[in-house]
């Protein structure tokens, strides 16, 4: 994004908060940068693996530059003992003590200030077992609140919460862009579209941004739940399935056939689908999961979705349309992050009666990308469009309009 949408970003997201937090990696140092986390010394080893493994596309650095925040470092002391303590230290604001116990609490607040001149806001204590029990937790699932409570509790109790806030207070919340309010811009009213978002324990991966710009934008929005309702909302025009964990709810998905029914009818009459990721495994004929079972699903997309056995974090990727869609003209640019949990492979018997049943060359035919090596990563067929791409719609604004433009549903075929 760019400088001003990313302040504008941040000035709404954190309008009414006592603290604003940005999570995220700094990116490891180069030999060339003046502008990262460490110093000349190279303190990656001692630094939490969070704190220093970035992935691509992800850079603290910059944002903190752009909205001017004190940067805060997390240091495993595991990795440390006394005579290890590198002479150089983070560049940053404050400290954050991961892994101590808390009779060694002021030895290494004293030896760390001493050394490295920054100072300690706090510390996390060893607390083996709440670390077995989040290393346990499947990709996706959320910790119970009880281990999230006693996380909060632990950490509590050695930072005091006013040195934090001082730190935050010190630095003033940055103006929004020239003519930006700090209310979401968006010239144009599309009240007269409703858009029925899939939410439930199946679907919960949405951009916030994108949900809020939707309301904000006049649109009706209106959730409905793939696994349990029986319709779709009245009158929808558009269903917006985000990313979700289908093969977890993989039987009871496949047994309401009254929503697959919905769905299939939504398409007749010209109306739109968009779905990403697990929303996309959901609109697919059937599902192979890791486990070897296959089971069928909405019969949207003419293409069958295997699970992989390693779901390696979604990476950014920038593609090109190769053909218009009711999201923009051939040649439109998408940016978004790759997800790698699902693969499109074809589906049913090459003698089917069923064209588009009949293998590779059908599956080809849904392309919507021109890259190669994206071929597959938008699919469509009529008016339902699915990506293996997460697109925040919030931070596109072309892809944003096309979105809610209305009375598409004969303008543009698949």
């Amino acid at each position: 994004m760019s400088h001003d949408m990313c302040r504008g970003m941040f000035v709404r997201g954190s309008r009414g908060a006592d603290l604003a937090l940005v999570d995220g990696e700094f990116a490891p140092p180069t030999p060339e940068a003046d502008d990262d986390l460490f110093t000349s010394l190279d303190l990656s080893g001692f630094l939490a693996p969070a704190a220093h493994q970035a992935p691509a596309g992800s850079d603290l650095n910059t944002i903190c530059r752009w909205l001017d925040l004190p940067r805060i470092a997390v240091v495993d002391v595991g990795r440390l003992s006394g005579c290890q303590v590198p002479p150089a230290a983070p560049r940053a604001e404050g400290l954050l003590l991961d892994g101590v116990k808390p009779s060694d609490l002021a030895y290494w607040q004293t030896t760390v200030e001493s050394l490295w001149g920054v100072p300690v806001l706090g510390a996390m204590g060893e607390v083996p077992a709440a670390r077995a029990a989040l290393d346990a937790l499947p990709m996706g699932k959320h910790p119970p609140l009880e281990l999230c409570q006693f996380l909060a509790k632990n950490l509590a109790e050695q930072m005091p919460l006013n040195r934090l806030l001082k730190l935050a207070g010190d630095r003033d919340l940055p103006p929004p862009p020239e003519g930006d309010s700090g209310e979401l811009l968006m010239p144009v009213s599309y009240t007269r579209l409703n858009v029925a978002v899939a939410y439930d324990e199946a679907f919960s991966g949405y951009f916030p941004d994108t949900l809020d710009q939707l309301e904000s934008a006049g649109v009706s929005v209106n959730y409905f739940s793939p696994l349990s309702d029986e319709s779709l909302p009245p009158e929808t025009d558009i269903v917006y399935f985000g990313c979700g964990h289908p093969e977890r709810h993989a039987d009871k998905l496949a047994q309401n056939h009254c929503m697959r029914m919905a769905l299939r009818n939504h398409l007749k009459q010209r109306r739109r689908i968009y779905a990403e990721g697990g929303g996309l495994a959901y609109l697919c004929e059937v599902l192979r999961l890791a486990d070897g079972r296959q089971v069928p699903m909405a019969g949207i997309l003419p293409i069958a979705m295997r699970e992989m056995a390693v779901h390696p974090k979604p990476v950014p990727v920038e593609m090109t349309l190769s053909r218009p869609t009711w999201l923009g003209p051939r040649g439109r640019r998408l940016r978004g992050y790759l997800s790698s949990h699902w693969a499109i492979e074809p589906v049913g018997d090459p003698y089917s009666h069923r064209p588009e049943l009949r293998g590779a060359m059908a599956i080809d035919q849904l392309r919507c990308v021109a890259e190669d090596e994206h071929r597959l990563d938008v699919v469509s067929r009529e008016q339902a469009l699915g990506s293996r791409v997460h697109l925040n719609f919030a931070l596109l604004p072309e892809l944003f309009r096309s979105f809610c433009q209305t009375n598409v549903g004969q303008s543009v075929k698949g």
